[in-house]
Order: C-alpha cells, then structure tokens, then sequence
C-alpha cells in the first residue's frame, strides 16, 4: 500500500534542458533553466506486518540533513 506523503524544503539545482537538435536544419534554442529536486521519496506499508517503508535518494553530489516524522 503506497502512503500519502508530505514533504517541506526539499533542496532542488539550476537544470538546463538541451536544446532540440534537428537534423539538416539550424540549431534550436535551449529551453529556459528551471529548478529540479535533488531529493526524491515515497513511503509504502506492509499491510499485514505494518511495516513501513521509506525510500530516499539523493540526487544531490553531498549528504543532505533530513528529518522524517510518522503520524499515527
């Protein structure tokens, strides 16, 4: 079962899409930057045991601080 999560100051980065190539034609501008999370989770609980679950990857190059709350 997936758990509906919540989640405050997640730490994103500058990204810069590539610009569409084309071929036989000129290049075509890049698109604006935008930001991206370096932070992505999702929580699942074993229904029968009650276990729950909690992935998290950094996509960041550093650790980053976390704090994880669960309420009952």
């Amino acid at each position: 079962m997936t758990l509906p999560v919540a989640a405050e100051g997640i730490p994103t980065r500058t990204w810069q899409p590539p610009a569409a190539g084309r071929r036989g034609g000129p290049p075509a501008a890049a698109p604006p930057a935008r930001e991206v999370a370096t932070l992505f989770y999702s929580a699942t609980r074993d229904s029968k045991a009650g276990t729950i679950y909690v992935k998290i990857v950094n996509r960041a190059g550093a650790a980053q601080p976390l704090r994880v709350e669960v309420k009952a």
